[in-house]
């Protein structure tokens, strides 16, 4: 796993993030092979949005189908840290649903920017590297997801009961005894 932002699409995310301070700003963010597209922001319906966010239901969804439609994945998800470092806090790591998507936060820790990217699952979170501009070198391709995983597995699976009830289907009768 890994994230590749542009550097308009930083100073996109930082200008967004910095004019939603003191609450926290949230969003999503499209593209390819790790490689972010687009940048969707997603208001924060957030009880404390200062304290934390909580994206707008129906505004993931519609975001969710145009990436789709777009042919995009969904990279990663963002949020910012209006006072803090760009590091996963507890609510952030308790509440992550998604461990196949990348976590990006953006920090103003002493009003200084920084950007920290995250692979959050099972309770931990783990660094995810991050690369910022076009002439950064390309990445590894990336691993499979659990959920490519699962799905080849399943497919291995259909294939192989399907041979068998065709070699069963094939049989010639069974001999009748008297």
């Amino acid at each position: 796993m890994h994230l590749r932002l542009e550097h308009h699409q930083v100073a996109q995310l930082l200008r967004h993030t910095a004019s939603m301070a003191p609450q926290e700003a949230c969003g999503l963010l499209g593209g390819k092979g790790g490689k972010a597209r687009r940048i969707v922001s997603i208001d924060n319906v957030a009880a404390k949005p200062s304290q934390r966010y909580e994206m707008d239901a129906p505004q993931l969804v519609r975001a969710l189908f145009e990436f789709e439609r777009e042919g995009l994945e969904l990279c990663a998800i963002w949020h910012s840290h209006p006072e803090g470092k760009p590091l996963p806090s507890a609510e952030d790591i308790r509440t992550a649903a998604w461990p196949d998507v990348c976590q990006l936060i953006v920090g103003f820790a002493n009003g200084k920017a920084e950007l920290g990217a995250w692979r959050i699952a099972s309770g931990e979170a783990n660094r995810v590297p991050l690369q910022i501009g076009s002439s950064a070198p390309d990445l590894l391709p990336e691993e499979e997801t659990g959920q490519q995983r699962l799905a080849i597995w399943a497919s291995a699976a259909v294939a192989v009961i399907l041979a068998l009830w065709l070699a069963l289907t094939l049989l010639p009768p069974a001999p009748k005894f008297p």
